[in-house]
């Protein structure tokens, strides 16, 4: 997480973080493009991310203990698998810190 808002202090990557939003019920929205999703994703992640989609409105990205869909029409981002905690608590404290919410 430390270097994901080591980032976020690029204005390009802050201006990245602006497509993310975290609902009450701690849902995510991502609003922008996939080429900036990809962008968040390789640097909270610090890798290089392969993202497959598995349906026209459903770009998912799978690593060996996670697995993250973003569908494109409703702009949720789901986010499942053992690591999920993990990545949901490091996109909720990016977000809160960097003021995206």
């Amino acid at each position: 997480m430390e270097s994901g808002c080591l980032a976020a202090s690029s204005d390009n990557f802050e201006n990245v973080l602006r497509d993310l939003t975290v609902s009450d019920k701690g849902k995510f929205k991502w609003s922008g493009t996939f080429e900036n999703l990809e962008i968040m994703m390789n640097n909270i992640l610090e890798k290089q991310t392969v993202w497959n989609s598995s349906s026209g409105d459903c770009k998912k990205l799978e690593l060996d203990d996670l697995c993250v869909r973003w569908y494109m029409k409703n702009k949720s981002l789901t986010i499942n698998g053992e690591g999920s905690e993990d990545l949901k608590s490091q996109l909720k404290a990016v977000v809160y810190m960097c003021g995206g919410i």
